[in-house]
């Protein structure tokens, strides 16, 4: 498990306690990008498409006309690209972090969202993983669903998702003892 960077630092990210240790994170599946992968394909294969078929086979021949198409065509493809490196952004800045004390869910966008979303592993009373449909099974995805006395937290595409199932739940089991363990000592000490 990383607890330090490539230069020895230990891992910080928003929202960490000081006694909490990095155990592991991950991001959403690659499958949360593939409809925004497949418009863009197919729009700017669009734009290509009919940027040869106006300009070299219909052939247009007043220069002002041939530049106007040019420019409408070529905001088309830049409008495109832009959307999808937005979505691009959004999935990479989208972060479930688990420590040995608390799972973070941190959701980021450039400039308009930061949410942080956090729940202590040891007060969990419920941790359930739903896979839906083939393509789920088949790509090894799914949702995590952490459920405490008042909050449900819903992890939503998760990759490897047996694996962090069972990481989770050895996790909260860890932060449970760890808790018994502390809860025991606080009890043994002599009163003064």
């Amino acid at each position: 498990m990383v607890e330090e960077t490539a230069r020895g630092r230990p891992v910080t990210f928003q929202g960490k306690d000081p006694g909490e240790d990095f155990q592991f994170y991950y991001r959403q599946h690659w499958i949360r990008l593939g409809p925004y992968v497949l418009r863009m394909v197919l729009i700017s294969l669009a734009v290509f498409g009919i940027g040869i078929l106006l300009l070299m086979f219909i052939g247009i021949t007043e220069p002002i006309a041939r530049r106007a198409v040019l420019v409408f065509l070529l905001c088309i493809f830049i409008m495109t690209q832009l959307d999808f490196l937005s979505r691009f952004y959004k999935y990479f800045l989208h972060v479930v972090i688990i420590t040995d004390r608390k799972v973070h869910r941190i959701k980021k966008t450039l400039l308009a969202t930061n949410e942080h979303e956090s729940v202590d592993l040891w007060v969990l009373q419920d941790i359930r993983k739903s896979q839906r449909g083939i393509i789920q099974n088949m790509l090894g995805y799914g949702t995590i669903i952490l459920e405490a006395q008042n909050t449900t937290l819903r992890l939503h595409f998760t990759p490897r998702i047996d694996s962090h199932y069972h990481q989770i739940i050895q996790m909260r089991e860890r932060a449970r003892q760890g808790l018994t363990e502390q809860i025991l000592e606080e009890t043994q000490k002599p009163k003064q």
